[in-house]
């Protein structure tokens, strides 16, 4: 586990597994980590952290960076950190987590993947000091913008951040060693994730998505949905406002920061996005996330958005198709799962009464002493007839 010295320095309390996912990190960076088999290691330069959204990767990366000077026995001075992302809203977010959690590290660099270095963290490195790259989302590292960055500088260790490490191109991931410890439904079960109900609708069309969502407005709340392109996107929109609800389509080109602020004000019900809102985007108080129709890497990063925890939802909620390729409940199993079937939805959960029924009979048909009827108790006496001398008892 991760030593109190360090936890004390900053001003949060690192969960169970995230101070374990620290520590192995730290072991496989200096050369300590003992694999299952009891073989030692030698130090691994690259390091992924595979870990669901909601579950603290940012803590991770900042605890991470903070110690690895002290176990390399180092000036922190002497050890810089590029930390990198894709979108520029989760490096604003990681730049302020670093100061409001109390991890200050003064010599750290947030850069977006497709900018060119600072010529200060070029500098470091031709000075001789070691470079620690932390790659959020690092599902991108294949890009080419991030391979330019790391054939420019040459990073000492890389600390790959993801929730999703799938790609749909066929590109490896180049890590060194993998480091998983708790998934969404171990995370649910454990009061870090919120428990969520399923509700499975017929088809993803623009029509059928805003149809169910305006039969009932108050049970499906603020709500993020989710379309293939952007065709879709505005159809669904024009609709909603015909009826009244106000929503906003995210795009690259729409001013998402404004969009975003107005969802989490309260000006806007719901958001409406292809890819966009995938990533980077934290608001504990979605209650619905309308997922459309895809695979395991999609449809988890679209399902992640509603896991958060939120004090006014006990529970959240996610809407998918009959034909999706990956319903969420293959992730992690809902509290209850409802299917729109015949103009009302049917729900398929066993109802508690009933299987708690079935539980005691089988427990008083296993305790239950039976006895045997004489007629069989007598035929089975006559079936033991002593042997006669002439027989040969086998």
């Amino acid at each position: 586990m991760l030593s109190d010295s360090i936890i004390s320095k900053f001003k949060v309390d690192p969960r169970d597994y995230q101070r374990r996912i620290v520590r192995q990190a730290l072991d496989m960076f200096t050369g300590k980590y003992i694999s299952r088999s009891g073989a030692s290691n030698p130090p691994f330069k690259s390091v992924m952290v595979e870990s669901p959204t909601g579950s603290g990767k940012t803590v991770i990366g900042f605890l991470t960076a903070s110690a690895l000077s002290e176990e390399l026995g180092i000036d922190p001075d002497d050890l810089a950190v590029a930390w990198i992302a894709m979108r520029r809203n989760l490096l604003t977010q990681a730049e302020r987590e670093n100061i409001s959690k109390g991890f200050n590290i003064k010599n750290i660099h947030f850069t977006s993947m497709f900018n060119k270095l600072p010529d200060e963290l070029v500098a470091l490195k031709k000075a001789g000091k070691k470079i620690l790259f932390v790659v959020d989302e690092c599902h991108h590292d294949t890009a080419s913008s991030m391979v330019h960055l790391h054939n420019l500088l040459v990073p000492d260790f890389v600390l790959g951040l993801s929730a999703t490490p799938y790609r749909t191109d066929k590109a490896n991931l180049c890590f060194e060693k993998v480091i998983k410890d708790c998934g969404i439904h171990q995370l649910i079960a454990a009061g870090y994730l919120s428990p969520y109900d399923h509700f499975t609708i017929t088809d993803w069309k623009p029509e059928t998505v805003v149809e169910r969502f305006t039969a009932e407005p108050e049970r499906w709340g603020k709500s993020v949905m989710f379309f293939k392109n952007l065709e879709e996107c505005f159809v669904t929109k024009a609709l909603l406002d015909a009826q009244g609800y106000k929503s906003e389509v995210v795009t690259g080109a729409s001013d998402a920061e404004q969009q975003i602020d107005d969802f989490q004000e309260g000006k806007v019900n719901i958001l409406i996005n292809c890819m966009k809102l995938t990533e980077g985007f934290d608001c504990p108080d979605i209650k619905t996330v309308w997922v459309r129709d895809s695979g395991k890497g999609t449809t988890t990063q679209m399902a992640g958005r509603v896991f958060r925890i939120h004090p006014d939802l006990p529970v959240k909620q996610v809407v998918q198709s009959k034909v999706t390729r990956w319903p969420c409940l293959k992730t992690a199993m809902p509290k209850v799962q409802y299917s729109w079937e015949n103009g009302e939805w049917m729900s398929l959960t066993i109802n508690p009464k009933i299987d708690e029924m079935t539980h005691n009979s089988r427990r008083a048909i296993a305790s239950a002493v039976v006895d045997i009827p004489a007629y069989i108790l007598n035929k089975q006496a006559k079936g033991r007839r002593k042997p006669r001398a002439t027989e040969r008892v086998i």
